[in-house]
């Protein structure tokens, strides 16, 4: 991610057999990667507002990227698209009739995703969704 500006990661494996109710703990489970993301980037936050090494250029800018990467992050892995952990998150606070119309999404969850990756016209429709929220959160946490 570092060279290129893009990385990818991989779901965290997990059965569903061994979960007591596998819709709701499974959107639990999803929910612990962008739930990270955002606790490191409130820890950095708080270094760079409340140390002085926030006083640092060095240090400033260090916190400032890790703050940025971990939202990005995290909203992009809210984002509620197959392969994504928000395509989980919202299968799990729906009713059982609504999460299995939602399951009919999941095989086209990868076309979805390059669909809005893919800028036709200007920036990437992705971009057009993300950049908004992602420099609201930045204003506050920085």
């Amino acid at each position: 991610m570092v060279l290129t500006g893009f990385g990818w990661g991989r779901a965290v494996m997990f059965d569903p057999y061994n979960l007591e109710n596998p819709r709701r703990d499974g959107m639990k489970i999803a929910f612990a990667g962008p739930a990270i993301n955002i606790i490191v980037a409130l820890v950095a936050s708080l270094v760079l507002k409340l140390t002085p090494l926030g006083d640092m250029a060095i240090v400033s800018s260090v916190m400032a990227m890790i703050i940025q990467v971990n939202l990005s992050l995290a909203l992009f892995n809210l984002l509620p698209i197959e392969p994504l952990d928000g395509f989980k998150i919202v299968n799990g606070l729906l009713s059982k009739e609504q999460s299995w119309k939602w399951e009919t999404l999941r095989p086209y969850g990868f076309y979805f995703l390059i669909a809005l990756s893919v800028p036709l016209f200007g920036p990437a429709p992705i971009g057009l969704i993300l950049t908004p929220l992602l420099r609201f959160f930045l204003r506050i946490l920085l």
